[in-house]
């Protein structure tokens, strides 16, 4: 097999392929087997528009779970298959035929519905929904009345609902302010209807949410217009009903009551803005200023090609579910983060004061944890949108940032960890041309020096704990490569020392040197180094966070004895040594602490063990002891990724597309191992030819000869 990566110039684009046909918005949405979501988004949309089943539970991380059989109505935020256990669900959204005496409860919502009668395109989401009839929470199913066909699409500010009832009569949508993924205390919410129109309704208000865990409170404000004027409407502040057009509490809402007629759909949008109501009223009539349902749902549908059609597939050996997969994952990697920026050019940032963005897109929403190696992806394949990207992250540290969301936060945000590695990644890359990046330089310092205090820096470790060693030792690396950039020479040495203080805990192990904790007196202490969670470890193992430092990958084999000993603790890490037996695989797929370790191989002089363990893992059945949570027993011999709503491992969240960009950066047969260096490894491509649109009228060609499922090492490269 030859594989050529070859720049070229394009030709004029006349590219008219539908992309969005090889996506699934359903794969994945099996509530712990990826925790997606299948409703309409755009590409980075603020607004993700999608049913929320019932019961909702803090498993339910994006509201959805394929598995449960009712919907209890359709919400526009959330933060898709990302752990703290979800953050979103505003401003849910409801049909009904049920007669309400006071606030409705969550079961009179929850309506049956069937796959068979649901489907989902990117940027469009439609089902069909068994109405209830009846009173309050006495409410029941009604077969016989007929579906209410619910459909959903939406642009980056706006969602659009069309509601098609079965019957004519008095129907009513109802808009609940109180639900949310976190529970109900912190909402502080104002709604206000203007009903003063002859033609349309009208809601505005704000809102307040948080993530389950209790950390990242945002505030969101939001415009709601309805089509057709409302024949009456009842709010709730608490349990009873009111006439009251003017609501503030924590647990608001409205009943809007409509004469329907059957064939004549009920629509209503929904615009978010993190400045006000006013704006959320200015973006939605800028984005959607008519109500062409048709039209929008062509118009989300066209940005993802835009999107999708950065990266042209032609093969003629591989199977059509390997390309779906490709594209699907490809379409989730663009989600997250989001547009926070207003159609005025505006976004309020953490601090609470609202910036112009003039000349750029500000992107709002991080998990960066769980993340941050995606995002030289997302770079790869828009690198406009990257750049954008990387200076709304030091407007972020310039206004305010934590470890995990502030409580001044603009829109659902979960943590920032290694935000400092992206701006590294960006000045590598030549993003320096910022107001902001000084600033944020120097937050960055603040954090860090917080983190490795005087005791950290006097051990040259943190006692007890290698996951905060490591990364910390990450973290100063980015710093240094700032320091160098902005010709800062003293703060250049500082932390580059630092940045090897993870060489510090690598002790003599039968298979070769890994880390080991020490105590403040440093002892080395007793572990395991299979055991997940040993010693406080934050979701993995000693194994697994030996290999952390990917920035400094030759300094870790020689702490290993070299590469020879590296190659056999690699080989140990994978089961190699004992191949049919799960308990020997040491690496995990499901967690995001040693994913980049397949492409270890290729430093330490074995890159077929690269080709062979990315092809394993991606396309074939490998054997799984870790699962996201601790350990599957007994350990499970299968696919980690698949084309089907179970469609990674079990507890294995899809985190913000992380896990979609490593199947994204596996089929394209290039790997960015770490961020802040630009350099990418090469693995083993899946399809015989990609062509990826770089921008300027520049294509770069990937070109696999006589590739398939088993014929994947690489004879020669150009």
């Amino acid at each position: 097999m030859i594989t050529s990566y070859i720049p070229v110039m394009a030709k004029e684009s006349t590219d008219d392929e539908d992309y969005t046909q090889y996506v699934d918005p359903f794969v994945g949405t099996d509530v712990d087997y990826g925790q997606q979501f299948p409703g309409s988004v755009v590409p980075y949309g603020l607004v993700k528009l999608s049913p929320d089943t019932y019961p909702h539970t803090n498993d339910d991380h994006a509201g959805y779970d394929y598995s449960k059989n009712r919907i209890a109505g359709f919400s526009h935020t959330r933060v898709e298959g990302v752990g703290g256990q979800g953050a979103g669900g505003d401003v849910l959204i409801t049909p009904t035929y049920v007669n309400y005496t006071r606030r409705p409860e969550a079961s009179s919502k929850a309506m049956l519905y069937s796959h068979d009668q649901e489907s989902a395109t990117p940027g469009y989401y439609e089902v069909e929904l068994t109405p209830k009839t009846g009173s309050d929470e006495n409410a029941v199913d009604n077969e016989s009345l007929g579906k209410i066909k619910a459909e959903m699409t939406s642009a980056i500010r706006t969602g659009f609902h069309q509601y098609t009832f079965p019957e004519d009569g008095s129907v009513s949508l109802l808009v609940d302010l109180n639900y949310t993924y976190h529970g109900t205390d912190i909402r502080n919410a104002v709604m206000e209807i203007d009903d003063s129109n002859d033609d349309f309704t009208a809601i505005s208000g704000r809102f307040s949410g948080k993530n389950v865990s209790g950390h990242g409170k945002y505030t969101l404000y939001f415009y709601l217009e309805t089509q057709q004027k409302v024949s009456s409407f009842k709010t709730w502040n608490g349990s009873r009903l009111y006439d009251k057009d003017s609501q503030t509490g924590n647990d608001l809402g409205v009943i809007l009551n409509f004469d329907a007629k059957s064939n004549e759909p009920v629509r209503i949008k929904v615009s978010l803005s993190t400045v006000s109501s006013e704006q959320a009223k200015i973006d939605m009539h800028n984005e959607i200023p008519d109500w062409d349902f048709d039209q929008v749902k062509a118009d989300a549908k066209d940005a993802w090609n835009d999107v999708l059609g950065k990266i042209k597939i032609e093969n003629s050996a591989q199977s059509g579910s390997l390309k779906k997969l490709f594209y699907t994952h490809l379409y989730r990697m663009f989600m997250t983060p989001v547009n926070a920026t207003s159609t005025s050019n505006t976004y309020r940032a953490t601090d609470g004061k609202v910036y112009e963005a003039n000349d750029y897109v500000h992107y709002d929403s991080w998990t960066l944890w769980d993340d941050f190696r995606k995002y030289p992806m997302i770079g790869l394949v828009v690198p406009d949108v990257y750049k954008d990207i990387i200076r709304s992250l030091a407007d972020t540290m310039t206004t305010g940032i934590g470890t995990w969301g502030i409580d001044s936060q603009t829109v659902p945000t979960v943590r920032t960890e290694h935000a400092v590695a992206l701006l590294a990644d960006g000045a590598a890359k030549g993003y320096i041309d910022y107001e902001n990046l000084l600033p944020a330089y120097q937050k960055a310092k603040e954090i860090a020096d917080a983190t490795v205090n005087s005791e950290v820096e006097a051990l040259g470790y943190v006692p007890g704990r290698v996951d905060k060693t490591v990364e910390f030792s990450y973290d100063d690396w980015a710093i240094a490569l700032l320091a160098k950039q902005l010709g800062k020479e003293d703060d250049y040495q500082k932390y580059l020392k630092r940045s090897f203080n993870y060489l510090n805990l690598y002790r003599e192990n039968a298979v070769g040197d890994i880390l080991w904790p020490k105590d403040a007196n440093g002892n080395w202490m007793s572990a395991d180094p299979e055991r997940y969670g040993d010693n406080g470890l934050y979701q993995g193992t000693l194994w697994q966070y030996t290999w952390w430092d990917s920035n400094d990958v030759n300094g870790l084999m020689n702490a290993m004895g070299g590469k020879e000993n590296a190659l056999t603790a690699l080989s140990y890490l994978f089961g190699e040594q004992d191949p049919n037996n799960g308990k020997a695989m040491l690496h995990t797929n499901t967690n995001e602490i040693d994913l980049h370790t397949p492409y270890l191989f290729n430093y330490a002089g074995k890159p077929s063990k690269t080709q062979y363990w990315i092809r394993q893992i991606y396309t074939k059945e490998t054997w799984n002891r870790y699962s996201g949570t601790g350990e599957y027993n007994p350990p499970r011999y299968e696919k980690v990724y698949k084309l089907d709503p179970q469609g990674l491992m079990e507890t294995m969240d899809d985190d913000a597309g992380t896990m979609a960009s490593m199947f994204v950066g596996a089929a394209m047969g290039l790997f960015p191992l770490t961020p802040g260096d630009t350099t990418y490894q090469i693995g083993t491509p899946f399809f015989e030819k990609m062509t990826l649109d770089v921008g300027n009228g520049k294509t770069f060609t990937i070109e696999a000869n006589n590739v398939s499922s088993d014929n994947f090492y690489i004879q020669s490269a150009t």
